[in-house]
């Protein structure tokens, strides 16, 4: 399948989660990466049964969310109990926040993505910005999917970025060895 119908697949299997399920799923996703949290995180808020990565907040000393700037650019902005939010490009909440944190000052960006498979690729949503943001980070970089999410093998291009992890609700993935 090329990435097209992958994601077509994926979307739809994702999408077929219970909002139960969602939430099990992501308590569980959420539990095994506390672990890896430490210093300065990026997280992201969830549309269309991501998994909900909100409450690792706390597992961090600075947490940051991403804005959308244009066509090609995200950047991360910190973020507080006092931020206000509206919703961005792609019906994404994004943080009303002037402080942006430097891709160089990450420990932890946690990713979502529509497809994995057991090399550490991503698929997304196919407009790169994650794959852009990502080559510019020393950051430990966790993806974040359900287990129907997962395929064999994702045939990758030389934008794709690989991820040094990937936690699903039944595994994680380490692919730093």
């Amino acid at each position: 399948m090329d990435k097209k119908e992958i994601r077509k697949e994926k979307l739809y299997l994702r999408n077929q989660l219970s909002t139960a399920k969602v939430e099990i799923y992501s308590e569980n996703i959420c539990k095994k990466l506390t672990r890896y949290l430490h210093g300065t995180v990026g997280l992201y808020k969830s549309i269309r049964n991501e998994v909900i990565v909100d409450a690792l907040a706390c597992y961090a000393d600075v947490v940051a969310y991403p804005k959308t700037l244009d066509e090609e650019t995200i950047a991360f902005y910190e973020t507080n109990i006092a931020t206000n939010w509206k919703k961005g490009s792609f019906g994404v909440l994004e943080p009303l926040s002037e402080h942006i944190v430097q891709p160089v000052d990450f420990d932890v960006i946690i990713v979502p993505l529509v497809a994995f498979d057991i090399k550490g690729n991503r698929l997304g949503y196919g407009k790169g910005y994650y794959d852009r943001y990502l080559k510019h980070t020393h950051a430990l970089r966790i993806g974040v999917g359900y287990e129907c999410q997962k395929v064999d093998t994702l045939i990758t291009e030389s934008h794709d970025f690989p991820l040094d992890m990937i936690v699903s609700e039944q595994k994680i993935y380490d692919f730093r060895k």
